[in-house]
């Protein structure tokens, strides 16, 4: 029976785009239904454009529904896909209201107070969708790309009964950068990953059984190489295993890399200040990208996959062909010296039968040392998100190690009061 794939947050262009024409290139889902959700109308329809003209053009043999109501199409699906956000502008909001405290977030999904603001806002969406889904499709997989990730999952899996998968792309695309710095292609390296989101650490890389990691410590003595990524080419040099995230993402959650005196040693500044004005204009170059696709004469084609691991899982389970990937869900010992039932980034192995975490064993000192300060920080934040605690909330932020290190118990008390009352604001004028 052909499986039917819901999309919800389908406006966000690229990873949508990616994804169709990923879907579009699988033989194994000839005939099956592709619904496109998302409550901005001006770019569900354009998306919608987009699919369907992917679909004339490729050849694909997929049905294209699309609806600002996900519970029209959730009824019957097999996987649920959600890419979304919420209040887009309120992020970049709490990140100029957390500058004006000393608190420079360059990304600020996940972590420190603009990633746990952000957090309280798509976290209770995700769980109201898996409680349609609990009604609508309840043997559905969730498959999560929204942000803060950890966060996210497990407030669904704590809310909800629903199979949770959380993906992100940061393992593979570190394993692309190794690849790169040492001339090999990233299809013949063998690796294992484990942290929690965002805060990954690539356990081994190996080729053809031969460690990796010494070659690449040789390369970084290039200063040309170091430059690329010197934050974490630094982490790595320090505590022996490199981060699977940008530099930019890493200094969140180690902010000794965030004092101004050291932002210009690591490039930082530039790269912050060049990202948030990227994130100001991208909600205003979608209608004019995606526009100017449609309207090109060349065709659309499905031509090669992405790196994205969500049709991976898709096809491991519809073919009973199983692959190993790296994924977010709950720790069952997979990592054996962190908490169970936190969501961790490990392997783990999908197929006919579901999704098998992978037992990878202790963290070592120093990334477990890290690491385990942001699990029990995000655990607080979900509390505080499923509950409205505003003390948890305080709580999680004190634990918080970028504000902890900048700021006094009392300014982080202001800081809160400030942020939510932004959010409060933003509530009574989307009423």
């Amino acid at each position: 029976m052909c499986p039917k794939i819901v999309l919800i947050g389908a406006g966000s262009a690229v990873f949508s785009q990616r994804l169709l024409m990923d879907l579009a290139s699988m033989p194994c889902l000839a005939g099956s239904t592709v619904a496109l959700v998302d409550i901005d109308r001006g770019r569900l329809g354009l998306i919608t454009r987009w699919a369907r003209r992917l679909v004339r053009d490729s050849g694909a043999d997929l049905r294209i529904l699309s609806t600002a109501d996900r519970r029209r199409v959730l009824e019957g699906a097999d996987y649920v896909i959600s890419s979304i956000d919420v209040a887009f502008r309120s992020r970049l909001r709490d990140l100029e209201v957390c500058a004006k405290y000393g608190i420079v977030q360059g990304v600020g999904d996940t972590v420190g107070p603009a990633g746990m603001f952000k957090g309280f806002r798509v976290a209770p969406v995700l769980v109201e969708i898996a409680r349609d889904m609990e009604r609508l499709c309840p043997d559905a997989w969730f498959l999560n790309h929204s942000n803060p990730m950890a966060i996210c999952c497990r407030c669904v899996n704590l809310a909800t009964g629903i199979r949770t998968l959380g993906l992100c792309h940061g393992v593979e695309g570190t394993v692309r950068l190794i690849a790169r710095t040492i001339g090999l292609e990233p299809e013949d390296l063998d690796y294992v990953a484990a942290g929690v989101n965002h805060l990954t650490w690539l356990l081994s890389v190996t080729h053809k059984g031969r460690d990796v990691y010494p070659e690449l410590r040789r390369r970084l003595e290039d200063p040309e190489v170091f430059a690329q990524q010197p934050l974490r080419f630094e982490l790595l040099q320090t505590f022996g295993y490199l981060p699977t995230e940008s530099d930019m993402h890493d200094a969140e959650y180690m902010p000794y890399f965030l004092h101004p005196d050291r932002w210009e040693r690591y490039g930082l500044r530039a790269r912050i200040m060049n990202h948030l004005e990227r994130l100001r204009s991208r909600p205003d170059d979608y209608a004019e990208r995606v526009t100017g696709q449609l309207a090109s004469k060349e065709p659309l084609k499905a031509l090669r996959r992405s790196h994205e691991r969500t049709v991976r899982i898709i096809e491991a389970m519809e073919t009973g062909v199983s692959q190993v990937i790296h994924a977010n869900l709950p720790n069952r010992g997979y990592i054996s010296n962190l908490p169970n039932d936190m969501v961790v980034e490990v392997p783990a192995l999908v197929g006919p039968h579901g999704v098998r975490g992978i037992h990878v064993g202790d963290l070592p000192p120093g990334p477990l040392a890290l690491t385990s300060a942001i699990v029990h920080h995000q655990e607080m934040a979900v509390q505080a998100t499923l509950t409205g605690d505003r003390q948890m909330a305080l709580h999680a932020l004190l634990t918080d190690p970028l504000t902890a290190s900048i700021l006094s118990i009392e300014q982080a008390k202001q800081l809160l009061a400030e942020l939510y009352a932004a959010a409060e604001a933003d509530k009574q004028a989307s009423n």
